[in-house]
């Protein structure tokens, strides 16, 4: 299984943990709950990790701990003893999420743990000691409605794995980035991780909004795990965000520890998100967009009631109910695909799994797999055929002692590829540097015209004899940093360097006819000194430059410089202009420049400088070709759909592709 703690999630920018919500109009005003609508049997005990909360009528009853993490020992820039609202951004965001949890669960009382500073910044080691506290209060249940991006190191992931197996369910709002899907894979930190409930938002028609976060993860981990509506409506006030619907699923799983209570019937976090999803209401949208469904507390229930039981607690398990590519995957014959599939448990236990149908000669799958409430199951497909294959057929049976089975069904087609590349994604420390990330587009659109497209993810798959499977391959920001937060700030602290052996082999691969194209980030994302120990071999180095001068944000979108100054070429036939954040490259030998850009530098006397310097270059040798560029954003999701300056990057990048694999 993909490791996702040696993986950080990744975003263009520096913020360490960021609360988005959405604004439509007015002034905020607290929804007012009449007494009697207040249990006072409040048995469940909800923990809100915000931005602290402001006492109204009805949470003045129901708030029973309270505590500010916001504070300089866990690496804020000041303290703030206070648990009131922070108001982020001018913004009452935690008294709102927990107003919503008191008025769908009566019977809720709240924990108020504050590590939302007023410009919007939670840091890590605030929100671990905010979980860790919430523990100790005993919570049964954590909200948060927040995500980052910055720092998902093992501490963060060891914190909330520890907090689900004492029985606390996690639930989080997986953020507002989706871009309607744009933006590849947008769960956020940590409604990202396997143990944690991570919500999408809906609309009022059960349409997911298009900000909320999108799936899957790295690996094609599935994400979201359910949807709940996403707005929120206070006066003349609605709110609209991921934030909103996470405490509304932090609301319904009050209500079924409280319906186990009331069974007299035990209950585990794995149990509880077995139920939730199982329960969870049929969506027309596909799981990376909606999760298993719309939720449906009382369908939940039912399931709890009929469910078998192990003396007091229920056994639920729940997987998928069909296996088959995405809307944008495409399948071929003679190339693996490797399909990550989410089980939880009521317990501890061991599925036996077994496949059936016409696909069983063409999966691979353990034959015995043990869980420990949430767990995730590798499958790998590779139909081995010569010719295109419809309505492939099968099912996936999960048998444990004790529980009802498991079936999910798989079908899919797969077609002849004239062609195959991979995307080397295997020295990357980002998650969104994946064909289910910023390059999905990259990927849909190689695929659609029939090139096969396989993911190396890990470096172990870098050996001649596997290199050689491949017409070209895509060498797809390699040595990207790894960060770490310190005080504020994202500090590089680390890098995936290509060994010895993993450079020889891409040598021997170019010498013995393969193809190319190297493709960094922008500068300041990657450790340039390691990248040049890969580029060197093929006379190609990065400079430590930067193109533009300086990169603006606007709604998470980075500034691009556009480059008009092109040498005609296969690769640049007919294109006028194209996106480029990063730096620029050197070269020498027989390989020539296609593109170039004006690079300000200071000098030894402190003069300014212009310099023009190649950015995108090109080389043959024999029947090998190669590609070499200093920057991705002419090939990520935002160039491939028309959000930076140029409309010209997806000629560009199929170019590249059919003069890589000779077809141009």
């Amino acid at each position: 299984m993909e490791n996702p703690d040696r993986v950080p999630i990744r975003k263009r920018g520096t913020v360490i943990l960021l609360v988005t919500i959405v604004i439509l109009s007015g002034a905020f005003i607290f929804i007012v709950v009449p007494r009697a609508f207040i249990g006072t049997d409040l048995t469940e005990r909800v923990a809100v990790i915000d931005s602290g909360m402001d006492e109204s009528s009805i949470l003045s009853s129901r708030i029973v701990a309270q505590k500010s993490f916001i504070n300089e020992s866990y690496g804020y820039a000041s303290d703030d003893p206070s648990v009131t609202d922070s108001r982020p951004n001018g913004k009452n965001h935690g008294t709102h999420v927990a107003s919503i949890i008191a008025q769908e669960a009566p019977h809720a009382a709240i924990i108020n743990a504050k590590v939302i500073s007023p410009d919007d910044i939670a840091t890590t080691q605030g929100l671990i000691a905010a979980i860790e506290w919430s523990i100790e209060q005993n919570c049964t249940i954590i909200n948060l409605s927040l995500g980052g991006t910055a720092d998902v190191a093992s501490n963060l992931r060891e914190t909330i794995q520890r907090a689900f197996h004492r029985g606390v369910s996690i639930i989080a709002a997986v953020g507002n980035g989706g871009l309607n899907g744009v933006s590849g894979s947008s769960v956020e930190t940590p409604a990202v991780y396997p143990e944690v409930i991570g919500v999408a938002a809906l609309n009022e028609n059960n349409e997911p909004f298009s900000f909320s976060g999108r799936g899957p993860s790295y690996g094609r981990s599935l994400k979201p795990d359910i949807s709940a509506k996403g707005f929120y409506t206070s006066g003349p006030t609605t709110l609209f965000g991921t934030s909103f619907a996470a405490p509304i699923v932090s609301a319904g799983v009050a209500r079924m520890i409280r319906y186990c209570r009331e069974k007299n019937w035990d209950w585990t976090t794995g149990m509880i998100k077995s139920a939730l999803m199982m329960g969870a209401r049929y969506s027309p949208y596909e799981y990376w967009e909606v999760g298993a469904g719309v939720i449906d507390i009382d369908s939940a229930l039912r399931f709890l009631d009929s469910s078998q039981k192990d003396g007091n607690l229920p056994l639920i398990a729940w997987t998928v109910p069909t296996i088959s590519p995405f809307n944008f995957e495409r399948w071929f014959v003679n190339t693996s695909t490797r399909i990550t599939i989410p089980l939880f448990s009521s317990t501890n236990t061991s599925f036996a799994l077994s496949i059936q149908g016409d696909v069983k000669p063409w999966v691979d799958i353990p034959s015995l797999f043990h869980i420990d409430q949430a767990g995730e199951i590798e499958l790998d497909v590779e139909v081995v055929a010569g010719e295109k294959i419809e309505g492939v057929t099968g099912r996936m049976i999960l048998d444990s002692q004790g529980y009802m089975q498991i079936r999910s069904n798989i079908r899919f087609d797969v077609s002849v590829p004239f062609a195959r590349v991979a995307f080397d994604t295997s020295h990357s420390s980002w998650m969104i540097d994946s064909i289910f990330g910023q390059f999905r587009t990259f990927y849909e659109k190689v695929t659609s015209i029939g090139i096969a497209v396989e993911e190396i993810r890990i470096g172990d798959s870098i050996a001649l004899a596997n290199l050689n499977q491949y017409d070209a391959i895509f060498v797809l920001d390699p040595c990207s940093w790894q960060f770490q937060e310190s005080n504020h700030v994202l500090k590089p602290v680390d890098s995936i360097r290509y060994t010895d052996f993993e450079i020889e082999a891409y040598r021997e691969y170019w010498s013995q006819g393969g193809s190319i194209m190297l493709v960094a980030g922008y500068n300041q994302s990657f450790d340039i000194e390691g990248a040049n120990e890969l580029y060197s071999v093929f006379n190609f180095g990065l400079n430590y430059d930067q193109i533009p001068g300086v990169t603006f944000f606007t709604n998470g979108i980075p500034s691009t410089k556009e480059i008009t100054d092109i040498q005609n070429h296969p690769v640049t036939e007919r294109v006028e202009s194209f996106d480029y954040n990063g730096c620029s490259i050197s070269m020498s030998g027989t390989a020539i420049a296609l593109a170039w850009a004006t690079v300000r530098e200071v000098d030894e006397n402190g003069n300014v400088q212009e310099i023009v310097r190649p950015i995108l270059a090109a080389g043959e040798s024999g029947g090998s070709r190669i590609i070499v560029s200093g920057s991705n954003f002419f090939l990520d999701n935002y160039a491939l759909n028309g959000y930076y300056h140029s409309d010209q990057n997806s000629k560009i990048m199929l170019q590249s592709v059919f003069w890589l694999i000779g077809l141009i």
